[in-house]
């Protein structure tokens, strides 16, 4: 098989992940082995060894170990090994997307008008299902409030919308008129589908989103104006939505007690509970995936819980907060990787965006700033998150490593 044949199967792989991610977990995952699979074929073919020797994999290769060795002494193997054992694949994934980037010509081009294809067909399809019940391939919310598009009762469409908002940003920034305009269009009427999904979490990714693109973008007067205006009218038109409105604001605020608990009783419950098991256990935790078979002893019951429900509601699959399951299921090591990450995120985020205001010329653009953006929203600590090895989510967390290794390479 030719390296050019290669490239052109990951091409379509990379570009068609965002719709096999709605069909769920399997096929995204199926496509993240064949790239895998094409990944160590040229490598080794094209004896291109030095990417093994970016320090970053080093490390990450050496984080998989320990969490290999930590699953080995869990009191359920099967399940934790087979969570970490091949966690690998998923910056492999990455490294594939970043050497097809390298070399398959016109990739952003070619890229950029399937993208815009998917997103607006889940836009649309999320639409049609909030006015008719039901999306085109009659498929339901399966919840009287929150509409899911074609992810039917997987109520993930606003966390799957906010984290590729960047992606629209990128190629707004990155495509020529009249097709970045389409891209902007886009990216709002992402925002207002993310409120009609009614997800918390990702209508506040969303709005940083909006928040960063008005901040970045310095002189495009004419497309800020735009989307002011565009947000502000979502916000209007929104606040007619009353159950979207009392799920989104009123039960938020309902559900916090002043404050006392965070974001929910149950929330609050999972969150103080894997802080007690990382304490317990602060140097490897209790390993990974582990929380949920943890969770009910005695020895991690909450102290003065702030509800006396608190104790019945601290079991789940895992915590729901990125930082706190790092901590509790790998203890300090992966909780140090995961702040270096984070402050790393941080760091060059402010560097590029002092960068951009030292800059005259508006139309220097540099593009990592969007992946970063991706991966800041990824690693926010103080809202709730998925499970980290959910392979669903593990893919939408690396999808924009691969693009942002490329442009710090040709930054």
């Amino acid at each position: 098989m030719s390296s050019k044949s290669i490239y052109f199967a990951s091409f379509l792989l990379i570009s068609l992940m965002p719709i096999l991610l709605v069909t769920g977990p399997f096929l995204a995952d199926l496509s993240v082995v064949i790239l895998n699979f094409f990944f160590f074929y040229i490598v080794f073919k094209n004896k291109q060894f030095e990417l093994f020797k970016n320090k970053f994999f080093i490390l990450f290769i050496f984080f998989c170990t320990l969490l290999i060795i930590r699953s080995l002494f869990t009191i359920n193997l099967d399940i934790s090994l087979k969570s970490v054992l091949f966690y690998f694949r998923f910056l492999v994934f990455s490294l594939m997307v970043y050497l097809t980037l390298k070399n398959y010509p016109n990739f952003i081009k070619h890229f950029s008008i399937i993208f815009l294809i998917t997103i607006n067909f889940i836009l649309f399809d999320s639409i049609i299902q909030y006015l008719f019940g039901k999306d085109i391939f009659g498929i339901t919310s399966g919840h009287p409030v929150r509409v899911s598009g074609p992810f039917g009762d997987e109520l993930v469409l606003g966390s799957f919308l906010s984290r590729f908002a960047p992606f629209l940003l990128f190629f707004f920034y990155n495509t020529k008129k009249p097709l970045n305009f389409l891209f902007i269009i886009t990216f709002l009427l992402g925002f207002f589908v993310t409120i009609l999904s009614a997800e918390r979490t990702s209508t506040i990714y969303y709005i940083i989103s909006i928040l960063f693109f008005l901040l970045y973008s310095k002189k495009i007067y004419k497309t800020k104006i735009f989307v002011i205006v565009a947000l502000i009218s979502s916000v209007i038109f929104f606040n007619n939505f009353g159950e979207q409105k009392k799920r989104l604001f009123t039960e938020a605020f309902k559900n916090s007690q002043d404050a006392k608990v965070w974001i929910s009783t149950m929330h609050d419950a999972h969150l103080r509970t894997a802080i007690n098991m990382f304490l317990q256990n602060p140097i490897f935790g209790v390993g990974p995936k582990m929380f949920r078979y943890h969770c009910s002893e005695k020895r991690y019951e909450i102290k003065n819980p702030p509800n006396p429900r608190s104790n019945e509601l601290r079991c789940s699959t895992h915590p729901h907060n990125l930082l706190v399951q790092i901590m509790a299921e790998t203890g300090l090591l992966g909780m140090l990787l995961y702040l270096i990450t984070l402050l790393f995120v941080i760091i060059q985020l402010i560097k590029e965006l002092i960068l951009r205001f030292k800059k005259n010329d508006e139309q220097i653009v540099n593009p990592k700033i969007f992946f970063l953006l991706s991966f800041f929203l990824t690693l926010f600590p103080l809202a709730p998150s998925g499970n980290i090895f959910n392979n669903w989510i593990s893919i939408i967390f690396f999808y924009p490593l691969g693009f942002y290794l490329y442009f710090s390479k040709n930054d």
